[in-house]
């Protein structure tokens, strides 16, 4: 049957916010009723990053648009790139290096849920607010 997973490309829209969440690496930690911890790692990379993308303000046209991006990635089954756009007025070189890093970890962005919009109050533009998880996946 052979693999149907495809990148999707999220459209370019520029966020009026967002928010990360770093990586973490796959640890248990135990501690016995003496008070010794004990903390196994699971392997030599961190995976499991967050991000979250608000759209404030966004024509009806940009709302589908971005919705169409959560329909063609099947939800959280397909990973996701980011236009450069999406990354502007990020200046600081060590949030930048995070993020590239990412991607040099081998992890790749994909929803962690459905898009959530509502309408801004007395007209017809919208507000989008999107989550995503940066993961490694077998």
């Amino acid at each position: 049957m052979g693999d149907r997973t495809m990148t999707v490309q999220f459209p370019a829209i520029q966020p009026t916010e967002d928010g990360f969440v770093a990586p973490e690496w796959p640890v248990t930690a135990t501690r016995s009723q003496s008070g010794v911890r004990s903390v196994r790692l699971w392997g030599d990379k961190p995976s499991d990053a967050g991000m979250t993308l608000t759209f404030a303000n966004r024509t009806q046209a940009q709302a589908g648009l971005i919705l169409k991006a959560y329909y063609d990635a099947k939800g959280i089954v397909n990973d996701v790139t980011f236009p450069a756009i999406v990354w502007n007025n990020l200046t600081d070189p060590n949030l930048l290096a995070y993020i590239a890093r990412n991607n040099s970890l081998g992890m790749k962005w994909y929803w962690a849920g459905t898009p959530q919009g509502e309408r801004v109050a007395g007209g017809s533009r919208v507000t989008v607010r999107c989550e995503f998880r940066a993961e490694l996946r077998l």
